[in-house]
């Protein structure tokens, strides 16, 4: 690690982070695994990041609002706020803050940061199947609107200034769907559904053209 800061110290988790992509395990309380890729090559090496099992951040939220790396709830611990600090090489968890609405994200709920502000969705015992909570880096509250459908187990992304949900499920009736919901920070609008019949636990991109779903477990 680096115990006196980056300034000092010439381990790869401190380079420059266009050249580098840190990778913490899911489950890095477990496995201890953390990796360092070269975007130049596409090389991996392990990493060293001072870390415990009591943060384990194993189904949690990432988020990267206000210039900082942040870690929103998760499965063994539902209502942490945890942040990367690269300069001790450590991910920080303070206990005396904690989020009011609890959040596990995964197989749970979804996340994703619009306008700056972290946006933790469709958690059935959290802010709900089809309502969001944000984390503005000092407080969560539930956020405004809610969806048509339950997103439990979607995927979400920002594209065009607008934050979008694709998929999901409805724990209640037990049914997957491919519905996909916008949301302009005040309301949620229905939009044309996904071409598969039933989609969830995949991962959402977006870029200037268009939205694209990776994996998942269509049915």
């Amino acid at each position: 690690g680096c115990p006196d800061g980056c300034s000092s110290c010439d381990n790869d988790i401190c380079k420059d982070a266009d050249e580098h992509l840190l990778i913490i395990s899911g489950k890095y309380g477990h496995n201890e695994d953390t990796y360092l890729l070269s975007l130049s090559d596409d090389t991996a090496k392990p990493a060293s990041l001072k870390y415990s099992f009591h943060f384990d951040i194993e189904d949690s939220c990432y988020a990267f609002m206000g210039g900082e790396h942040w870690f929103l709830g998760g499965f063994y611990n539902p209502r942490m706020i945890a942040k990367l600090n690269l300069g001790e090489c450590s991910i920080n968890f303070n206990q005396e803050k904690l989020l009011k609405i609890p959040h596990v994200d995964g197989m749970w709920g979804s996340c994703a940061v619009y306008n700056d502000v972290a946006h933790l969705c469709f958690d059935e015992n959290g802010a709900n199947s089809n309502a969001c909570q944000t984390f503005d880096g000092e407080t969560d509250k539930l956020a405004k609107g809610t969806t048509t459908v339950a997103h439990d187990w979607s995927a979400m992304a920002v594209y065009k200034d607008k934050m979008w949900t694709v998929g999901g499920c409805n724990p209640d009736l037990n049914d997957c769907h491919n519905v996909v919901e916008y949301y302009n920070g005040q309301t949620w609008t229905l939009a044309p559904e996904h071409p598969t019949a039933s989609i969830f636990g995949m991962t959402l991109l977006a870029d200037d053209n268009g939205m694209y779903t990776l994996g998942g477990r269509p049915t």
